[in-house]
């Protein structure tokens, strides 16, 4: 009877499976090394994969990630908008303050060439709304006078104290014509659009607003091509501007 039934001796030196029984078809794990037992692991191929190391992870040519520094952009902010003063009325000022702001809307009183910011146009536009709301105070105070009187002795009411009152509003709104439409042309301008979307104040309905609803729009680096000088602070170089 063969030596290799049930129970039956085995040859030591043969492969066996793992319940201690030989190989049924004879043949050689092709992992296995020759003369290598079974329960030393086969040397690891190029396919297969390495450990890790210590600093990093190395499998593939990954490499750390270098530390945030240098002249990398801090995160949230616009690797093409640079923050703070430019040092020059030819380019925008991102992050304006209230009070440069409105400096520096007079300061550019008929530019309409360049850019603004939409710190430099909200807050002028803020300003301007305050001054004409506390102008407007005395008007408001001579029309309710005015009305009460009106309908208390019947009385017709002077219409030349009303728009006495509203002088200094007028006066305002004509000082500050010039410096407004400017800096909405260079809003829009930053927005890369041609500042002559501001004549849409003169359609009817909701098109009026269209130029405001513009300026609210975030900025676009192609807008550098209206700026008079061109910045050396990363903005693509663009075509000419309007």
């Amino acid at each position: 009877m063969s030596n290799q039934g049930f129970g039956g001796p085995q040859d030591p030196n043969g492969p066996q499976d793992p319940y201690g029984q030989q190989n049924p078809y004879g043949q050689q794990d092709p992992n296995q090394q020759p003369n290598q037992r079974p329960s030393q692991p086969p040397n690891p191929g190029p396919w297969q994969q390495q450990p890790y190391q210590q600093g990093g992870y190395q499998q593939g040519g990954y490499q750390p990630a270098p530390p945030i520094g240098g002249n990398q952009t801090p995160y949230g902010q616009s690797p093409f908008k640079p923050v703070g003063d430019p040092g020059t009325l030819d380019l925008p000022w991102y992050g304006i303050g209230f009070i440069p702001a409105i400096k520096r809307a007079f300061q550019k009183y008929v530019r309409f060439d360049g850019r603004a910011s939409r710190s430099e146009f909200w807050w002028f536009f803020l300003f301007n709304a305050i001054v004409g709301f506390v102008l407007s105070i005395p008007s408001e105070i001579v029309q309710i006078h005015q009305t009460m009187t009106a309908g208390t002795t019947g009385a017709m009411p002077h219409l030349g104290a009303v728009y006495a009152a509203q002088t200094p509003v007028y006066v305002w709104e004509l000082a500050v014509l010039l410096p407004t439409l400017g800096l909405t042309w260079r809003r829009l301008h930053d927005t890369n659009r041609s500042g002559a979307w501001w004549f849409l104040t003169f359609a009817c309905g909701i098109g009026g607003l269209v130029p405001l609803i513009m300026c609210i729009f975030d900025t676009d680096p192609a807008g550098q091509r209206f700026d008079r000088v061109q910045n050396t602070g990363g903005y693509p170089p663009a075509g000419p501007g309007y």
